[in-house]
């Protein structure tokens, strides 16, 4: 499997992961705002079903990054619509990411930066079989 499609599996099993339906579970919880998803797992499964079916289906690369990854996508107004969805979904139950999201000149890519504190690139990574 190439890198850039192990990447993008990462990033549409990050919901799934990060609310423990997969099972196992890393500790990297901070007192006041634990690494993991507030959602229940069914209601997490349906919620993301088809928009993370689409983003795993777009990136067309992954870049790493010191404190996560990039993910470039085309630069269609679709790509913006979809995008926008998926970081308004998980910014209200992973609010401990830092979403990035820029848009280049002349309908250049798309770029979208998922980041985090420290423990959070190690969490994706482990659980996506990296570490």
């Amino acid at each position: 499997m190439s890198e850039t499609k192990k990447k993008a599996m990462m990033l549409a099993a990050l919901p799934l992961i990060l609310s423990g339906a997969l099972g196992g579970g890393i500790d990297t919880a901070e007192p006041s705002n634990p690494v993991a998803c507030t959602l229940p797992p069914e209601e997490l499964r349906e919620r993301h079903a088809s928009v993370i079916a689409t983003i795993r289906e777009g990136v067309q690369s992954t870049r790493e990054l010191p404190d996560g990854y990039e993910f470039t996508f085309p630069g269609t107004s679709e790509w913006v619509r979809t995008l926008m969805d998926f970081i308004a979904m998980e910014r209200d139950c992973c609010t401990f990411f830092t979403f990035e999201l820029r848009l280049e000149a002349d309908r250049g890519p798309i770029h979208l930066a998922l980041r985090g504190r420290e423990g959070v690139k190690a969490f994706i990574s482990v659980m996506a079989g990296d570490g």
